[in-house]
């Protein structure tokens, strides 16, 4: 579950580097799509359709994916439930934000905080 989210992660960041590179094509400097279509198609391949619908439903309006941070949903700011948050680590509940309905990806960049 969490590899799709990742996947969905790096399609989304293939959005943003694809519209810089048009960006970088108007300046005269090169550019690499033909890499990145392909890195995306191979992505795309491997994305359940209703992952998938989802995902480019979401990317509409903004970022599809979001971190997850000590149990915060960074796009919403509301705090998952230990139960949520189990469901989705146990692989049971596909890794949305009950509340804006976005994909959650796990910020492993920085420590977690433990309770005690």
């Amino acid at each position: 579950m969490n590899a799709i989210v990742k996947a969905l992660k790096r399609i989304q960041d293939l959005e943003i580097i694809n519209k810089e590179n048009k960006i970088l094509s108007v300046l005269g400097l090169p550019r690499r799509t033909k890499q990145l279509a392909a890195e995306e198609s191979q992505l795309l391949a491997r994305i359940p359709p209703s992952y998938l619908e989802r995902f480019q439903k979401l990317r509409e309006t903004g970022p599809a994916v979001c971190t997850l941070r000590n149990a915060l949903c960074m796009n919403c700011r509301m705090t998952l439930t230990q139960g949520v948050l189990e469901r989705i680590k146990a692989g049971v509940a596909t890794p949305v934000c009950p509340n804006c309905g976005h994909f959650l990806l796990e910020d492993t960049s920085r420590p977690q905080k433990t309770k005690s």
